[in-house]
């Protein structure tokens, strides 16, 4: 993983906005290495003006893996070119962006599904079988 370059942030864009988020994530990131917590950093409530929230999220970059869901709008999820650090963006039926959060965490907890989702699928499959 190659260092950022944060003196390359183009001009007009608020460094004193960009840099606590990032340092606030490398400390999230100690502490789930550590306590296992998980951090959620609500981005729309950040003193950003769109072009700073852009510039974060290009920083932050996109790693492997993206999941999209679709219930009550369309949710993108990725994690980005830092491990452990996801991106949570949660649309409404318009497509406009009703939400986003950056998480950081193992698996973001919208992923997870719930034991009594599985156990519904156990029942479903016992059926299935049974025909």
């Amino acid at each position: 993983m190659s260092a950022l370059n944060l003196t390359s942030i183009e001009t007009g864009i608020s460094r004193e906005n960009i840099v606590p988020v990032l340092n606030e994530i490398r400390h999230a990131l100690k502490k789930l290495v550590d306590s296992n917590e998980t951090t959620v950093i609500d981005i729309k409530s950040l003193p950003f003006g769109e072009q700073e929230e852009k510039k974060l999220l290009k920083i932050l970059g996109e790693g492997e893996v993206q999941i999209t869901l679709n219930s009550m709008g369309e949710s993108v999820i990725y994690e980005t070119h830092f491990q452990g650090v996801w991106v949570v963006t949660h649309k409404n039926y318009d497509a406009q962006i009703a939400s986003r959060f950056i998480e950081i965490c193992y698996v973001p907890e919208i992923v997870k599904t719930p034991p009594e989702d599985i156990e519904d699928s156990i029942r479903e499959l016992v059926r299935t079988l049974k025909d």
